[in-house]
């Protein structure tokens, strides 16, 4: 059964109910108090990556091609290798790199959006702007 979070409105007090799915999502106790329900983001586990080469794109290949997931599935599966590397290589990725220097040299020199978007945001970071992405 899943657990359901109330709060109470007076003392912001808040506990955790176990209820059917198909139970009508209410609570109260014997005080005169309302109780009101959390709405909390979902905690999905994903399977972790951490047991394949972060440099090897056929074991990513393998590992991500019997999964029924989406393409952001896809994307963060991406993304959390590129961090392992970065990590690996005090901060730079040589995929990533190596990826962005063949979109330049296929485009004339012409940078791809992220790097034009991290640059925006860095130089506006030294002039005190926030931009949030």
């Amino acid at each position: 059964m899943p657990i359901y979070i109330f709060e109470n409105q007076r003392t912001k007090r808040r506990k955790e109910i176990y209820q059917k799915m198909k139970d009508k999502h209410v609570y109260s106790d014997t005080s005169e108090d309302k109780w009101k329900r959390v709405w909390v983001p979902l905690e999905i586990a994903m399977d972790s990556l951490s047991d394949i080469d972060p440099y090897d794109s056929k074991a990513f290949a393998r590992v991500t091609r019997d999964k029924n997931g989406t393409y952001g599935d896809l994307m963060s599966a991406s993304k959390e290798l590129s961090e392992k590397r970065k990590g690996n290589n005090g901060g730079h990725d040589p995929i990533e790199e190596k990826y962005y220097d063949d979109f330049s040299k296929k485009r004339k020199g012409k940078k791809h959006r992220s790097q034009n978007l991290s640059e925006l945001k860095s130089n506006l970071d030294k002039k005190g702007v926030e931009l949030e992405l």
